[in-house]
């Protein structure tokens, strides 16, 4: 019961579906800006990591104490940050499998939820069709990784919209059937009322 209510929380759970839903459409709206900005937007902040990590080794002034994994980390978020902002179009290049991955992995950590749920709760069926078609979509991807990007963000927008849709439409519907779970145990555990005792002439 603790596990179905963890990972259906109607706060967790309706903000991931808003969010999907709203970078779904993003992308599919202004697809070659949004993966751009994202791209750099990574980059940047890589760029920012290696800073903080490399202050904090050359800052530390007693050579004994410096933190030999900061100086590592530094260097790892300055390469792929460079990558990142420099690479850019290498790297819009490898979207079709990053993308059609991300879809896969999305979709059956939502099938891998519904039957966790499943076995403490009736779940419909047709709660899996949304996670299917977004599978379909990912392998999609995979299968054109030199497609134009503009139509692998379109696809991949699409995919994360059905995500979205389909992680609010389950959220709501498990949570009814949760809520009629409950108020049936309760009514099952409550008291029964004593009888009344017929008055006497």
């Amino acid at each position: 019961m603790g596990i179905v209510k963890t990972l259906f929380n109607p706060s967790y759970g309706y903000a991931r579906g808003v969010i999907a839903i709203i970078l779904g459409l993003a992308l599919v709206i202004w697809p070659s800006t949004i993966i751009n900005v994202v791209l750099y937007l990574l980059g940047g902040l890589l760029l920012i990591l290696a800073a903080v990590n490399f202050i904090k080794y050359f800052g530390c002034k007693d050579k004994e104490e410096r933190e030999t994994t900061s100086l590592i980390n530094g260097i790892c978020a300055l390469v792929v940050g460079l990558v990142f902002l420099l690479a850019t179009r290498w790297l819009v290049q490898m979207v079709g499998f990053i993308l059609g991955a991300l879809l896969i992995v999305l979709a059956v950590m939502q099938i891998v939820n519904i039957i966790k749920a499943g076995k403490t709760i009736k779940v419909d069926i047709w709660l899996y069709l949304f996670p299917i078609a977004t599978i379909v979509l990912g392998i999609i991807c995979l299968l054109g990784p030199n497609t134009i990007v503009k139509t692998l963000a379109i696809l991949f927008g699409l995919g994360i919209f059905v995500y979205g849709v389909s992680e609010i439409v389950s959220i709501n519907r498990l949570r009814k059937a949760m809520k009629v779970r409950v108020e049936k145990a309760e009514a099952a555990a409550a008291p029964a009322a004593p009888a009344e005792t017929p008055a006497e002439a």
